[in-house]
């Protein structure tokens, strides 16, 4: 400035603010799936583009990966990888060991400048499980060979289903087979089995097994065959039988039929099959198998032989011929009846009547024959005469057979009583006896002999009791078989029957789980009982009573830990048995390092933080002062502080060190939802609006002194609602539909050791449901900060220094 040629002067700067970052998002975010095997990686890439004030990009000087509020940042797990530089994420298949379902794990980006940050979550999980291969994995090949006998030859097929993943699945396998299988041979559920009727399939068969799930499928060639042919059964039949050596009489008479011998060859393999190549000779002409001896045949032996290679089996037919024409010897007036006394006089060897006479074609000659009668007696009440005659010439006619039958006559009968078997002797039923011929008529069938008709039998080593020692009762000896036929059993002093109580032992490996213990293991049995008295294990009282320092006495089993004996007995009320049992367990004490150990997180309050452990040990909770105490170190300022639990009672045992944290004020959320997919309409929330604060801590219920909704104070049940969690506020939907347009402020001020402490949020109303609205932003001095929001619901966070919302 000047005033003529006078002037003054001074200098102005003109500069910029110091850069400030602004707030800036994450974009890109979206799910990863994890690649199948041998698929190509799967990759997802990050931008974010932080400016200052001016519109200056800002480089990005801080990158954190949170899992489950876990910093994973240089440890995440194999096949999943984090490029800083270009803020990409590459999935390979090696992750799905780390993402082991289709919900898979969300990892929180928080990229920074200074103290400004953005964060995005990016989810990584499985794709649906899917059948991608099945392999038959036993055996690689197979063959089954027809057994020979009545065995079966098994082969089991088994195969391995795997998802994308590699990983094995539990699926229903189908099983077939092509062709299908010949008879004798079942397939079912990847199982042949082969009976030796499947000896049809020859030199063998190759079945094709497949195993499918769905429309992936693997095969297996297996083969069914039969062991070579060997010749392992040659047999001459006659009729249904074997045929053996036998003796044949020619034709009597001249107008006889020839007599006709019918024969056949069974000759088979070791399946049962037919064995070609076996010939039938007849004295070594060849044979069809029909034998013919014709009246006038000559007597003398013939040969029939079936041969197969280096086998031959042979029978002999012995022709006999003779014409006889003989006189009957009789035994009595009257030619049809015989008295018993008389037949008692035809002995084997009677050589009463051996003359015969013979009329031999065409040559008339009188031989002499001798024999003997043997008598056979008939059902009918007759009885039949049969002389065996022996040639004394040339033996030519040896075997001439002539019988007679005659009804047979008892006078001296008599009927004698049942005699009862005995433990050494046969018994027989009653019967009508002849005493001339010394035979029974009728019954008299054999009773065989009875163990248990003991008939001289005596008691030995019978005891009395006393009242110092059990008795016995003594056993029954039977002198006849010399064997002891009962024994006794032992008595008490009052003349009961000891029973015999067993079948359970002690529990081992006991440990206290606040619960009553079951105290013994195995199924109670009770012994050496009276038949017609009965004692079941229910009659058996069970008691439980303390050993060494342990007091304890109750039919109920114990819970605490100690020494202890259960005692099964038979009641005293009981007349008849007595008895017991007695078994000693322990109890031991629970280390309190393998119990469920919770400490809450704290806040800094100036003073020392000592929030009360949770201890679970299965359904029982510890109590503190009784099972165990608590020490804490480290707990006064803000980190990580620890509390170590020292058992004590009589239950627990050991200690364990938890670690916990101290958080400053400042760490303190809130959170602000609807919790329905659907904008909010003035006078239409779709639900309660829920507040959390201090999740996971240990603030409790009882730190919230008041809240307001825009500085009207709420009542408690009627316009919100408090949930333990650390403290869930829900502020009820009625309270929210009377809201008008706009933000309303909600405050919630805390007491206790959080005196002084106010939690502010801003709910807004919009007539559009397209907004969420936070708090006021302090940087730009707006009242509210809003956020838009997509058709699906976000949750949105807020810090407690009422700094802009951060998604």
């Amino acid at each position: 400035m000047s005033v003529g040629s006078v002037y003054a002067q001074t200098n102005v700067t003109i500069k910029r603010a110091e850069s400030v970052t602004q707030e800036f998002s994450i974009t890109g975010a979206q799910d990863i799936i994890v690649p199948a095997i041998g698929a190509s990686d799967d990759t997802l890439t990050l931008s974010a583009s932080p400016v200052d004030q001016y519109g200056e990009s800002k480089t990005i000087d801080g990158i954190v990966i949170l899992c489950d509020s876990e910093d994973v940042t240089s440890n995440l797990p194999m096949g999943i990888s984090f490029d800083s530089a270009n803020y990409k994420f590459t999935v390979t298949s090696a992750a799905s060991a780390a993402i082991e379902n289709t919900t898979g794990k969300t990892y929180t980006v928080k990229l920074s400048v200074g103290s400004v940050y953005a964060q995005t979550n990016v989810t990584i999980k499985r794709a649906a499980s899917t059948v991608t291969s099945v392999t038959i994995t036993e055996p690689q090949s197979g063959s089954i060979t027809v057994p020979t006998d009545n065995t079966n030859a098994e082969l089991q097929l088994a195969a391995t289903v795997k998802d994308q993943y590699g990983e094995t699945l539990s699926e229903n396998i189908t099983w077939s087979v092509n062709p299908s299988v010949a008879s004798g041979i079942t397939f079912a559920n990847g199982k042949f089995t082969v009976t030796k009727n499947a000896k049809g399939v020859g030199a063998g068969v190759e079945y094709t097994v497949t195993a499918a799930v769905g429309q992936v499928s693997d095969t297996q060639t297996v083969t069914v065959s039969c062991a070579e042919s060997v010749l392992t059964t040659l047999k001459i039949m006659k009729g249904g039988d074997e045929a053996s050596n036998e003796t044949v009489i020619a034709p009597i008479h001249s107008g006889d039929s020839a007599k006709i011998l019918n024969y056949s060859v069974v000759s088979l393999d070791q399946y049962g099959n037919n064995f070609a190549g076996t010939t039938l000779t007849l004295n070594g002409n060849s044979c069809n198998g029909t034998v013919s001896i014709p009246y006038g045949a000559t007597a003398g032996e013939m040969t029939l032989t079936a041969a197969n290679g280096e086998t031959s089996k042979s029978i002999t037919i012995n022709v006999k011929v003779f014409t006889p024409d003989w006189a009957k010897t009789r035994y009595s007036q009257d030619s049809t009846k015989i008295t018993c006394a008389t037949l008692a006089k035809i002995d084997d060897n009677d050589t009463i009547g051996t003359t015969f006479g013979y009329t031999l074609a065409p040559d008339t000659d009188a031989l002499s024959l001798t024999g003997k009668y043997t008598k056979v007696s008939n059902a009918n009440g007759t009885i039949t005469v049969t002389f065996t005659a022996n040639n004394s010439g040339n033996g030519e006619f040896n075997g001439l057979v002539m019988s007679e039958t005659y009804s047979i006559t008892h006078v001296n009968t008599q009927q004698n009583a049942q005699q009862d078997a005995t433990c050494i002797a046969v018994g027989y039923t009653a019967g009508v006896y002849c005493n001339d011929c010394q035979t029974y008529l009728s019954g008299h069938e054999e009773i065989a002999i009875d163990p248990t008709n003991h008939v001289h039998t005596s008691t030995i080593n019978a005891n009395a009791a006393t009242a110092q020692a059990y008795g016995y009762t003594g056993d029954t000896y039977c002198s006849d078989c010399q064997q002891t036929v009962a024994y006794g059993y032992t008595v008490d002093f009052a003349g009961k029957r000891v029973a015999t109580i067993s079948g359970v032992t002690a529990a081992s490996d006991l440990v206290y789980s606040g619960e009553a213990v079951t105290a013994y293991t195995g199924t109670l049995t009770v012994g050496n009982l009276f038949d017609d008295i009965a004692l079941e294990a229910s009659d058996i009282a069970v008691h439980y009573t303390g050993t060494g320092s342990t007091s304890y006495d109750s039919d109920i089993a114990p819970t605490d830990a100690g020494s202890y004996k259960v005692t099964f007995a038979v009641p005293d009320s009981n007349t008849t048995y007595s008895g017991k049992l007695e078994l000693t367990f322990y109890i031991a004490k629970k280390d309190i390092a393998n119990c469920d150990i919770k400490v809450p997180d704290s806040f800094y309050t100036g003073g020392v933080r000592t929030p009360e452990p949770v201890v679970t040990n299965g359904n029982v909770t510890a109590v503190k002062g009784t099972d165990f105490s608590v020490g804490y170190d480290k707990n006064l300022q803000i980190g990580q502080a620890t509390a170590t639990l020292t058992a004590m009672g009589n239950n627990y045992t050991g200690s364990k060190s938890v670690n916990f944290q101290i958080k400053s004020v400042d760490a303190i959320e809130e959170m602000v939802s609807f919790d329905q997919n659907e904008n909010v309409t003035a006078g239409q929330a779709p639900s309660d609006v829920i507040l959390v604060i201090g999740h996971g801590t240990d603030i409790k219920i009882e730190d919230v002194n008041e809240i307001e909704l825009d500085g009207n104070i709420l009542v408690k049940d009627r316009d919100f609602e408090l949930r333990q969690g650390s403290i869930i506020v829900v502020l009820k939907k009625s309270v929210v539909d009377t809201l008008g347009i706009g933000a309303h402020k909600i405050d919630v001020s805390l007491k206790g050791a959080f005196a002084g402490l106010t939690v502010s949020a801003s709910v807004k109303i919009n007539a559009a449901p397209s907004q969420v609205i936070g708090r006021a932003n302090p940087k730009t001095g707006a009242e509210t900060a809003e956020i838009s929001v997509p058709s699906i619901a976000e949750t949105v966070y807020f810090d407690d220094k009422n700094r802009t919302a951060v998604r």
